[in-house]
């Protein structure tokens, strides 16, 4: 799938409801430089602390590409 959708916890939440398996994202280098922007994360109590919870529960896997 391919988004734009910059809340990446959100899409893993979203996704393991509806699977068992190990996930992962692909992502360039600007777009994990985004993910420690904390704009993201001023609705969660827990703020980027409980989102990276969020995503990496999972034994999620991160594959990077170059700009």
């Amino acid at each position: 799938m391919i988004t734009n959708f910059q809340e990446y916890y959100k899409l893993v939440e979203y996704f393991s409801e509806f699977t068992k398996e190990r996930m992962a994202l692909a992502m360039g280098v600007q777009n994990l430089i985004q993910i420690f922007d904390e704009k993201y994360y001023r609705n969660l109590s827990g703020g980027i602390l409980e989102a990276f919870g969020k995503l990496f529960y999972r034994d999620l896997k991160v594959y990077m590409y170059p700009i």
